[in-house]
């Protein structure tokens, strides 16, 4: 969601849903626009509070959602996200499949680079700017955008650029 300057939220779906709670969800803005939002890990509550080892990407203004490799260290929930750098996601602390299980993690600390879309054992300081993965811009390059369907002209307006620069979310 996004808020206009009324100061009214906006909803709208995805081209796929993900259920769970309780993941961590953090963002990177493309320098010319666009916006990745990373998830990874959480719980389904409804059958009996299975963790998630999973990650995804949903890449705006397509409301795509891709699929990305599953960390070496398990499923984990709870836990909190933040951008360190230009483009990785650190993974901090969480809870593992049970309460008891060794965290395999070091430290409870798990790195994701976003623009190679890879886990990765070491922070990078000198990695450069973040740039959206090939396999997402191949997506926007297909001429996707042209194909999907608005929830209204309203949201619509909100995400694609517009000749008189509107298309505030981006």
């Amino acid at each position: 969601m996004c808020t206009s300057t009324e100061g009214r939220f906006r909803s709208w779906r995805t081209a796929q849903s993900v259920t769970k709670a309780d993941f961590c969800l953090e963002g990177l803005q493309k320098p010319k626009g666009g916006y990745e939002m990373f998830l990874f890990g959480g719980v389904n509550r409804a059958n009996s509070n299975t963790k998630y080892h999973d990650a995804y990407i949903l890449s705006l203004p397509g409301f795509v959602w891709s699929k990305l490799p599953n960390p070496t260290y398990g499923a984990r929930a709870y836990q909190a996200c933040v951008i360190v750098g230009k483009r990785q996601i650190l993974s901090i602390g969480g809870m593992r499949t049970t309460d008891i299980e060794k965290d395999m993690a070091p430290q409870g600390l798990l790195l994701f680079d976003m623009a190679e879309l890879r886990w990765m054992d070491v922070y990078d300081t000198t990695i450069g700017a973040y740039e959206r993965h090939k396999n997402i811009t191949a997506w926007y390059a297909s001429g996707s955008m042209d194909k999907m369907q608005w929830s209204s002209e309203e949201v619509k307006g909100l995400f694609v650029k517009q000749e008189d620069g509107g298309g505030m979310c981006l």
